[in-house]
């Protein structure tokens, strides 16, 4: 019981750090969405970029949402 309770502990502590992470990615993340979409890239292809470009877990997220997309997935049940 106690092992359960410690490890629960944990996979909550990795995953408040990851949150955070990303948001701390979010800013650069959106300044570069910018830039490629004024540079006339689609969705799709910032989207691509973004999961090339930036460190995990943010490009982890992306590369997730294109995998989804590519198999038929609507976008916005991926990025929800």
């Amino acid at each position: 019981m106690l092992v359960g309770l410690r490890l629960a502990c944990m996979v909550k502590s990795q995953q408040k750090k990851r949150l955070q992470k990303f948001n701390d990615q979010l800013s650069d993340m959106l300044n570069l969405n910018g830039e490629w979409f004024a540079r006339g890239y689609s969705t799709m292809q910032a989207m691509e970029a973004i999961s090339k470009e930036l460190p995990a877990p943010i490009s982890d997220e992306f590369r997730r949402v294109i995998q989804e997309m590519q198999i038929g997935i609507a976008m916005e049940s991926c990025i929800g």
